[in-house]
C-alpha cells in the first residue's frame, strides 16, 4: 500500500475523531498520533490541502495539551507545505493566527506581530470571515501590552464589531472579553469614568465577576479613590482572593493609599507567602507589582537598600532579557514587549527611591545610582515613542512621562543648588528640554524615513487614499450627513487599515530609523551665534525654571509657583484677545510678568538680534513680544522673536535672500453663492500674495487637490484662508480650500503625512493654525504641529482668530522686508512695527490684532541687531571725524 492511500486512511481517522462533538482524552491523543504520522511523510500533490488542514488541526489539539512549542512546529509544517505547493494563503489563515497568539504566550512578541500581521493581510485580501474577531483581538491585545492604548482600542472596537447573531453562550462570552479588553484600555488611557461605566455593565453580563470588580476596583486606585476601590475589593469572592497575587496587589495598593501601613505589610506578607508556594513565570507583571510595592514599604521604613533590593528583583520580572539583582545595574537594551511601561513605572521607583535615599544620607552613591536610573527610564521613554507610528500615542505617552520628568528636575536642582554645580543644573536643562516635543521628533523622523526608504508609489497612494478616506469620515461626521454610529465604526476600520499599511512600510530593506541622537547641552550652545540668544521655561508641580542661553552664556532661575501669578498671566492673555480692553492698560499690566522673567537677563537683551523663546504649558498661550520692558518699550521694538517647540529643534540656518519660488492659496476671495459651508469671503487675501509672480491660486482654482499635489514643491508656501481648530480631537483640525468640491478640507493627519521637507517657510494666514489641544509633552497638539511633522521648518502661524485687513497689512509688508534681504523673523517684527506706526491703522493697534502672530521656526547665522547696526555707524562716524580731525592737524603743521 503507498503513502497515499495509508495517509488517506490514518488522516480520515483522525479527523473523525478531531470532530467529535465531545471527545475523550484518550481520543485526542489518538487524533494527534495519526495526525502526526501524516505529517511525518511527504505527501502526494492531491492530498496536500488536506494535509495542511491537518497541520492546522494538530497544532490545535497540541495547544490544548500545553504542548507550545509542538503546536508551532506543526502551524509552521503547514505553512511550509503550503508553499511548497503554491497553494492560496488562504489556506494558512488560521495558522498564522494560532502561531501569532502561540508565540505571544511566549513573549515573542516580533515573532507575534509578524504572524498576526500577515493574517490580517490574507483575512483582508481574501475576505475571509472565519475568525476576524479573534484576529482583531489578538491584534488588540499585542499593541495593548506593548503600550500603544489608542491603536490597542481601535482593534477591540473593531473585533467586537464583527459579533453577529443571537446573544448567549460563545457570543455573550466573546463580547464580554472584547468589552473587557475595550475599558482596560479606556483605563490606561486615564478615561476612568467611561472604564468604570463599561465595568459596570459588564457586571450584568454574569461572567467572571470576580475579575470584572477586580478591574473596577483598579481604575479607582488610579483616581486615588481607595475607599471605594476596597469596597469594590470586598465583594470578591474570598476564595478565589486568597489565591490571586492581582488582588492582593491590588489591596495593597489601596492600603498604601490610605495610608494604613500596619494592613498594607500583612497584605504584602500574604503575597509573599502565596508566591513561595506558586509557580510563577519569568516575566510576571503582577511579581514585578509586588516587588514594586515591597520597596514602598521599606522606602516608608527608610530601610534604603531593602527598598532598592525589592525594586531590583521588580525590575527582573518586567524586562524579559535583565537579570541584574546587583541594585547598580540598569537595563540599557529595550525591547517593545509585555509591560513596557511598567518598567517605566518600576525604573521612575527606582531612581525616587535612590534620590530619597540621598536625601537621607548623603551618600554619593545613592545620588549617582538616581542619576543613572533617570537616564535609563528617560531612555525607555525615547525608545517606545520612536517605535509608535501613532502620534496620538506618542502624544499620550509623552504626557505620561512628564510626571516623572517633574519630579526628577525638580529634585536635581535642589541637589545642584544645594551642591553649587552648574553641570548639574546643563543637566537639568537637558532633561527639560528632552521631556518637550519628543512625540513631534519621532513623527518628523518617521515622515523623513519614509521619504527616504524608497517605498514602492502604490504603498504612497494607498497611504493617500486611506488619509483622503478617514477625512472624508470627518467632514461628514462635522456636516452631520450620516449616522455617527455608523460614521464612527467607518472611522475605525479605517485606522485599522492605515495602522496596517504603516506596519507593512517597516518591512522593507530601506526602513531604518537613525539612531535617536541625545541632546548635548554645549553641541546646542555652540550653535548659538554672538547675536543670538534661547530663552526656555518650564513649569513643574513646584517651579518655574526660566533658563537664558547664550554661546557664551548660561543663566537660570527657578521662581517658586506661588510667587508667580500664574492666574494674573492667564488673565492678561484672555485680555489680550477682548479688543475693547485699552491696549496702554495691557502694556502696563505685562511689566509684573515680563520683569519676573527678564530679570537676571536684561542687561543681555541689548547684545542680541534674535531671541528663541521655548514656551511651556500656559507660556505657550503668551505672546512675548507684547510685554514691556522698560518706559513701555516692547521687547517687540528691538528684538526678532521665534519660538520653538523645544531647544533640540534650534539649528541656526543661512538667509541671505527670500527664495523665488513663491506659491499661494487664496480660496474665499468672494461670497459663494452657496454658503452653506458657513466661510465668510476673506476679501483682502488677494492682497497677501501680491508678491507673488509665480504660482497662485485664487477663488475656485485654490483647491485642496491642488494643494495636495503642488504644496511640496514650493519654496514659499502662503496659505490666506479659514482654518479651525479642535482641541477636543486634534485629529479633527483643518484648513478649509476653495469649497465647490464635497471634499475641500485638509485634515491634520494629512498634513502631517505630506512632503514639505523642500520647503523653506510656510505662512499661514488662517484663524488659530497654532491653537489647538494643550498637551503636557507636546504645547499645542496643531495644525501649525502637523505642518512641522511634514518637515516644515519655518512658520508663521496665528494663535487666535485674525482679522481679514490686518492679516493682508502684516502679509504685505513681511514679503516686502523678506524680498528686501530680512529674515523671517525680522521681517514679522517690522511688519507687526510698520502696523503699529501706520496712522492709517491705528484702529488695529491693539495687540488683539497683531500679536496673535508668531514664527516658529530657526534664528539666522549672524544677524546684526538693530542697536548694533547703529552702534557700528556711530563708531564708524566717530572714526571717520577722528581720521579728518586729525589729517587737518597735521597739515595744519606742515603748512
Amino acid at each position: 500500500m503507498n503513502f497515499s492511500q495509508n495517509g488517506k486512511s490514518a488522516l480520515d481517522e483522525a479527523n473523525r475523531l478531531y470532530l467529535i462533538p465531545n471527545p475523550t482524552e484518550e481520543q485526542e491523543l489518538k487524533a494527534m498520533e495519526l495526525y502526526q504520522e501524516v505529517l511525518n511523510e511527504t505527501p502526494d500533490s492531491w492530498l496536500v490541502p488536506q494535509v495542511v488542514e491537518a497541520s492546522e488541526r494538530l497544532g490545535n489539539l497540541q495547544l490544548s495539551f500545553g504542548m507550545i512549542q509542538a503546536a508551532q512546529a506543526s502551524y509552521r509544517k503547514g505553512i511550509d507545505l503550503n508553499r511548497a505547493f503554491s497553494l492560496s494563503d488562504s489556506s494558512v489563515f488560521l495558522h498564522h493566527l494560532y502561531l501569532g497568539e502561540a508565540y505571544f504566550g511566549l513573549n515573542r512578541l516580533d515573532s507575534s506581530l509578524y504572524f498576526l500581521e500577515a493574517a490580517e493581510r490574507i483575512q483582508n485580501h481574501f475576505g475571509i470571515e472565519e475568525e476576524k474577531d479573534r484576529l482583531y483581538n489578538a491584534l488588540g491585545v499585542y499593541f495593548y501590552e506593548t503600550g500603544n492604548f489608542n491603536r490597542a482600542y481601535v482593534y477591540f472596537s473593531k473585533a467586537e464589531s464583527f459579533l453577529n447573531g443571537q446573544e448567549g453562550g460563545a457570543l455573550t462570552y466573546a463580547r464580554y472579553s472584547f468589552r473587557s479588553n475595550m475599558a482596560s484600555a479606556l483605563y490606561k488611557l486615564e478615561k476612568y469614568d467611561s472604564a468604570q461605566s463599561m465595568y459596570r455593565e459588564l457586571l450584568d453580563l454574569g461572567i467572571n465577576l470576580n475579575q470584572v470588580r477586580m478591574n473596577l476596583a483598579n481604575t479607582f486606585i488610579e483616581q486615588g479613590k481607595a475607599s471605594e476601590a476596597l469596597a469594590v475589593l470586598f465583594e470578591i469572592d474570598k476564595e478565589f482572593a486568597n489565591q490571586s497575587l492581582s488582588f492582593n496587589n491590588l489591596q495593597a495598593k489601596a492600603f498604601l493609599q490610605l495610608k494604613r501601613f500596619d494592613e498594607f505589610h500583612e497584605t504584602l506578607s500574604l503575597g509573599s507567602e502565596m508566591i513561595s508556594k506558586g509557580t510563577f513565570p519569568k516575566q510576571n507583571f503582577q511579581l514585578g507589582i509586588h516587588f514594586g510595592l515591597w520597596a514602598d514599604f521599606w522606602a516608608a521604613e527608610k530601610q534604603w537598600t531593602k527598598a532598592l533590593e525589592s525594586v531590583q528583583q521588580g525590575l527582573t520580572f518586567l524586562h524579559p532579557e535583565f537579570e541584574q539583582l546587583d541594585i547598580r545595574a540598569n537595563p540599557t537594551d529595550f525591547v517593545l514587549g509585555v509591560s513596557v511601561l511598567s518598567l517605566y513605572d518600576i525604573l521612575a521607583q527606582k531612581a525616587e527611591i535612590a534620590w530619597k535615599a540621598y536625601s537621607n544620607t548623603g551618600e554619593e552613591r545613592f545620588f549617582k545610582l538616581g542619576m543613572e536610573t533617570w537616564d535609563s527610564a528617560f531612555a525607555l521613554v525615547r525608545f517606545i515613542s520612536a517605535n509608535y507610528e501613532n502620534d496620538e500615542a506618542r502624544v499620550f505617552l509623552g504626557d505620561q512621562a512628564f510626571r516623572s520628568y517633574q519630579k526628577a528636575i525638580n529634585d536635581l536642582t535642589t541637589f545642584a543648588i544645594a551642591k553649587g554645580s552648574d553641570e548639574l543644573i546643563k543637566k537639568a536643562f537637558v532633561w527639560i528640554e528632552e521631556s518637550k516635543a519628543e512625540g513631534l521628533i519621532n513623527g518628523n523622523r518617521l515622515q523623513a524615513q519614509k521619504r527616504k526608504a524608497g517605498l514602492p508609489e502604490e504603498l504612497i497612494q494607498e497611504e493617500q487614499n486611506l488619509l483622503f478616506s478617514i477625512s472624508r469620515n470627518y467632514q461628514k461626521q462635522l456636516d452631520e450627513t450620516e449616522s455617527l454610529d455608523v460614521l464612527e465604526k467607518e472611522r475605525v476600520d479605517l485606522q485599522v487599515r492605515l495602522s496596517r499599511l504603516r506596519e507593512k512600510f517597516r518591512s522593507f530593506p530601506k526602513w531604518e530609523l537613525p539612531e535617536a541622537q541625545r541632546f548635548d547641552f554645549e553641541h546646542f550652545r555652540a550653535k548659538l551665534s554672538g547675536q543670538t540668544a534661547a530663552l526656555s521655561l518650564f513649569i513643574s508641580d513646584s517651579y518655574l525654571y526660566v533658563f537664558w542661553i547664550e554661546s557664551e552664556e548660561f543663566r537660570w532661575k527657578r521662581i517658586e509657583l506661588e510667587n508667580f501669578p500664574l492666574l494674573e498671566l492667564q488673565q492678561w492673555t484672555q485680555d489680550i484677545r477682548t479688543p475693547g480692553f485699552a491696549d496702554s492698560k495691557l502694556i502696563q499690566q505685562s511689566e509684573p510678568f515680563a520683569n519676573l522673567i527678564f530679570e537676571g537677563f536684561r542687561d543681555r537683551l541689548s547684545a542680541i538680534a534674535q531671541l528663541v523663546i521655548i514656551p511651556h504649558g500656559i507660556f505657550n498661550d503668551v505672546p512675548f513680544e507684547v510685554f514691556s520692558l522698560e518706559d513701555q518699550h516692547l521687547l517687540l521694538d528691538n528684538t526678532s522673536v521665534i519660538y520653538q517647540f523645544s531647544a533640540r529643534f534650534i539649528d541656526p540656518i543661512e538667509w541671505e535672500r527670500a527664495p523665488e519660488n513663491k506659491m499661494g492659496f487664496a480660496p474665499f476671495l468672494e461670497v459663494l453663492e452657496d454658503n452653506s459651508r458657513g466661510f465668510l469671503e476673506l476679501k483682502e487675501s488677494k492682497l497677501e500674495l501680491e508678491s507673488f509672480d509665480q504660482e497662485t491660486f485664487f477663488g475656485e482654482s485654490a483647491t485642496r487637490d491642488q494643494f495636495l499635489q503642488n504644496a511640496g514643491e514650493a519654496d514659499i508656501l502662503h496659505l490666506a484662508t479659514h482654518a479651525v481648530a479642535a482641541p477636543s480631537d486634534p485629529n479633527q483640525s483643518f484648513v478649509a480650500f476653495h469649497p465647490s468640491e464635497e471634499e475641500f478640507r485638509v485634515f491634520v493627519p494629512e498634513i502631517s503625512s505630506m512632503d514639505l521637507n523642500q520647503v523653506k517657510l510656510v505662512y499661514l494666514s488662517a484663524c488659530e493654525t497654532g491653537a489647538g489641544k494643550q498637551s503636557l509633552s507636546e504645547g499645542f497638539v496643531s495644525l501649525a504641529r502637523s505642518f512641522a511633522i511634514a518637515g516644515a521648518e519655518q512658520m508663521v502661524l496665528t494663535q487666535w482668530v485674525s482679522e481679514d485687513r490686518v492679516s493682508a497689512y502684516l502679509a504685505g509688508r513681511f514679503y516686502q522686508y523678506l524680498d528686501e534681504g530680512d529674515s523671517p523673523a525680522n521681517s514679522l517684527r517690522k511688519a507687526k512695527l510698520d502696523l503699529l506706526n501706520d496712522p492709517q491703522m491705528v484702529q488695529f493697534h491693539h495687540p488683539f490684532y497683531w500679536s496673535n502672530f508668531r514664527l516658529i521656526g530657526q534664528p539666522i547665522h549672524h544677524e546684526v541687531s538693530v542697536r548694533e547696526v547703529f552702534g557700528i555707524i556711530a563708531a564708524l562716524l566717530v572714526l571717520t571725524g577722528l581720521v579728518l580731525a586729525a589729517w587737518i592737524w597735521i597739515r595744519s603743521k606742515l603748512g
